[in-house]
């Protein structure tokens, strides 16, 4: 284990220094109970050692959080060097990240995320500056100076119809503890379409949490999981707009969350001349022993 750097953190006009780790190399709880230490890879957040486990002082940990666009494109046509234009307009200018299918920016150019930058509803340039959904990588906005160019003719095509994974968070082994939880949170933006547009929240490969986006412009996807008593047993909070009730009753799952896992969210369009981006979301832990 290496030997950790000092972190300062305030509290009522105090400074107060402590040790930072990785959560993998985290030294045991019980030789550290009643002493505190951060964690570099959960934003350097403050823990409270415990006989059997470290509990943020805080009370909740945010494990992920993205406030750039990211999305799926629909059908569209193209001109030269990465020139585009939807074929359904978005409701506003969006720039982000958005996904498009093999060979439609221009010929070889693989399925992925690519920055994509509106001068309006439907005309855009995409660069060849991409994004590639995984634990622990957040997208950025790439600097002006940054962008790389597309060159040649653009094929144009349609926007895909498999699940596309939009993000991926860390969630640490053994961090939530027997009855701890999770809640994530999304907003999303859509075309306002019959077409079914579908997000999922998993754990692993377990939906926790899912809703159907029809015939709406916008809407705000909330869900989560409680460990029922034991860190390999859990119940969902079943995904809903806010403030609204779900239609699904919430279901068991027996994930084991002494391992490390992920927390993943997918976007699924049922029609290719639709649109989907999620503008932001959130996914925060509350560890309980």
């Amino acid at each position: 284990m290496t030997s950790p750097v000092q972190v300062s953190h305030h509290f009522d006009g105090h400074t107060a220094r402590f040790a930072e780790y990785l959560w993998a190399e985290r030294p045991s709880a019980a030789l550290c109970e009643g002493n505190h230490l951060t964690f570099a890879d959960l934003g350097n957040a403050l823990f409270r050692a415990t006989a059997t486990r470290y509990l943020p002082v805080a009370g909740d940990v945010v494990l992920g959080q993205y406030t750039l666009a990211i999305g799926i494109a629909p059908s569209f046509t193209g001109t030269v060097d990465g020139a585009i234009v939807f074929g359904t307009a978005l409701s506003r200018a969006i720039d982000g990240f958005y996904y498009y299918d093999t060979d439609t920016i221009v010929d070889g150019q693989e399925a992925g995320f690519y920055w994509t930058d509106f001068s309006s509803t439907t005309a855009a340039v995409v660069s060849n500056n991409t994004y590639t959904p995984a634990a622990g990588v957040i997208p950025v906005r790439p600097a002006a100076d940054d962008l790389v160019a597309f060159e040649g003719d653009v094929p144009g095509g349609a926007g895909v119809t498999t699940e596309v994974v939009l993000g991926i968070t860390a969630l640490p082994d053994h961090l939530l503890g027997p009855n701890g939880t999770v809640t994530a949170i999304g907003q999303f933006e859509t075309a306002n379409t019959e077409g079914a547009k579908t997000v999922k929240a998993k754990l692993g490969s377990t939906v926790f949490a899912s809703l159907a986006l029809e015939s709406v412009a916008a809407q705000r996807l909330e869900g989560g999981f409680a460990n029922a008593g034991a860190e390999t047993a859990q119940l969902t909070r079943p995904g809903a707009s806010w403030g609204a009730g779900s239609t699904a009753a919430p279901t068991a799952m027996g994930v084991d969350t002494t391992a490390a896992q992920t927390i993943t969210y997918t976007a699924q369009l049922a029609t290719a001349t639709d649109w989907l981006v999620c503008t932001q979301a959130t996914i925060m832990a509350t560890p309980r022993a």
